[in-house]
């Protein structure tokens, strides 16, 4: 087991405490799932739920200690074809790099030694009939307290923002993923929780509101661990 997953496991339990107990009592437009992977395998396909979070290994690359070898071995390693040397130096793309972190070690002369562990996050996943993607959100995050609070801020924007019976994907699709990102990476919906929980009016429709509802998919890529909590 790599140091992602166990930190995406370490997690687990937090998000079962502060959002499936914590959140007990505070209705929703519509259910809310969670889901954790340990890595960008996407096993679990955490980009297909409400809010995905998705283990991270950024690889540190050392430009000076690559020698521009024309047998890359850390080319050779790569599953999405994101590195390539040219000019005589390795050269990753960010934009198809999945920061699965295999290519850390593999340069016999320590190119890329290490790499920094940290959380992706979707927002807006949904499957059944109406599948809908997650997008990323465009930071990459190295702290658990700073993934909790994110996942607090997206429930917060739902709470704040959604129609009774619509899914987080269409309150995003509604507001606008970049409206909904700010929001979400801005302090104010948390500065602002207690108005939201207690002072927010929902807006019924014609099928009437729902009862709270969350289903917190709490996996990992590569152990055989699997938690459902579902609250209906």
């Amino acid at each position: 087991m790599d140091s992602s997953t166990e930190e995406i496991r370490k997690s687990i339990e937090k998000i079962h405490e502060r959002f499936y107990i914590g959140y007990h009592g505070v209705k929703l437009p519509h259910k809310f799932k969670i889901a954790t992977g340990g890595c960008p395998n996407n096993c679990v396909k955490p980009d297909l739920n409400d809010l995905g979070i998705i283990g991270q290994r950024i690889p540190n690359f050392d430009e000076d200690m690559c020698n521009g070898c024309k047998k890359c071995q850390v080319a050779n390693m790569c599953p999405m074809k994101a590195c390539k040397v040219e000019d005589g130096v390795l050269e990753i793309d960010p934009e198809v790099c999945n920061n699965c972190g295999r290519c850390v070690g593999q340069c016999p002369f320590d190119a890329i030694e290490d790499g920094k562990y940290g959380f992706k996050i979707y927002i807006g996943g949904r499957w059944g009939k109406k599948v809908a993607h997650g997008i990323p959100l465009t930071r990459i995050f190295t702290s658990e307290e700073e993934v909790l609070d994110m996942v607090e801020s997206a429930i917060l924007l739902f709470r704040d923002e959604g129609i009774s019976g619509e899914r987080f994907a269409d309150t995003v699709a509604r507001v606008g993923f970049e409206n909904a990102e700010k929001a979400i990476l801005s302090d104010d919906l948390l500065a602002r929780k207690e108005e939201i929980l207690e002072n927010v009016e929902i807006i019924f429709n014609p099928n009437g509101l729902r009862t709270p509802s969350f289903e917190v998919q709490l996996s990992t890529d590569g152990v055989n661990y699997e938690k459902v909590y579902s609250r209906y």
